[in-house]
């Protein structure tokens, strides 16, 4: 497994962070813009992304059944990892603190940087298989995630409304029916979903970028919990998930798709749902800027682990 275009994304990744903290640093990007920048990626770039992914990829019966089972594994190993998030954190006095380092451990950016690594190790059928885990993600963060971030609040309710109809899970949807049933798409749809997916990757990288351009180097590199909770999220959550992969029996396919995606640094979404619900601002964006950083170092290091276990 060749695992060079891997390195050669995570590099461009990087360089595309770099360029976010300096646009933030000389007021290119302000709040406003980031937030901005924040609401096309989500509301535009996402769900693009998604059905692009499943958009001119031959059907074929066995394809589906695999999505499906990526789609049942990605809802197992987040409740797997939620446990493993709730019991990290249990001895937390803040519960403010509790809630938002329990929800950056248990949710990845498995879209808007998943995507792209999963293309660049498994190919356009790796990027197939992702649309599906996308739905247990947005499945299992408008149900279990707002639950972590409600308790001891009234005012944050669950929505049966946002669960099912969110700008994740309807896109899935689509692009799976689209799929099963063979509708064929004009290949200008198809270029105007592609490209329109691919605003998601450097602009979520910019907005993580101005993110960590929002901290102090103090903030950043001085708090033990924050390399605490990084530990977790991008070494203990990716080993667990590849070790009982592997302990299933699934192949080396199956097994390098579950590590990528649990080995995402924090889910940006954990940023922009502190700021909406006022839940630890500052944290959930030194959390999410540090396991950006960190990232780089982290996910290069499980993915030559796995090549050379796979080559022995």
């Amino acid at each position: 497994m060749n695992l060079i275009p891997f390195y050669t994304v995570i590099l461009a990744l990087f360089l595309m962070l770099i360029v976010g903290f300096i646009g933030r640093k000389i007021g290119i990007i302000n709040d406003s813009a980031s937030k901005a920048l924040s609401a096309i990626v989500i509301k535009i770039g996402q769900p693009f992304m998604i059905i692009s992914a499943m958009l001119g990829v031959e059907f074929s019966y066995e394809r589906l059944k695999g999505g499906l089972l990526v789609l049942g594994l990605g809802i197992l190993f987040h409740a797997l990892i939620a446990l493993i998030a709730y019991l990290a954190v249990f001895k937390f006095k803040s519960l403010e603190e509790r809630k938002i380092t329990e929800f950056s451990i248990i949710f990845g950016n498995c879209g808007f940087i998943g995507f792209p690594l999963i293309q660049s190790i498994l190919g356009d059928e790796g990027l197939f298989y992702a649309g599906f885990f996308l739905i247990s993600f947005n499945l299992f963060m408008w149900t279990w995630g707002i639950i972590v971030l409600a308790r001891g609040r009234d005012d944050i309710k669950i929505s049966p409304k946002t669960m099912i109809l969110n700008y994740g899970t309807i896109p899935c949807v689509l692009g799976i029916l689209i799929y099963a049933l063979r509708i064929p798409m004009p290949e200008f749809v198809e270029i105007t979903a592609s490209y329109l997916g691919g605003l998601c990757t450097p602009l979520s990288m910019l907005i993580t970028g101005a993110l960590i351009g929002t901290v102090s180097l103090k903030e950043l590199f001085c708090d033990l919990k924050i390399y605490y909770t990084c530990f977790v999220k991008l070494i203990i959550a990716p080993v667990v998930v590849v070790l009982l992969t592997c302990g299933l029996g699934f192949n080396s396919f199956y097994i390098m798709f579950m590590a990528i995606v649990f080995a995402m640094p924090t889910a940006t979404a954990t940023v922009m749902l502190a700021e909406l619900y006022e839940i630890e601002k500052k944290r959930a964006a030194i959390v999410c800027g540090m396991c950006s950083l960190l990232s780089m170092l982290t996910m290069p290091a499980i993915m030559t682990i796995l090549q050379i276990f796979f080559n022995n």
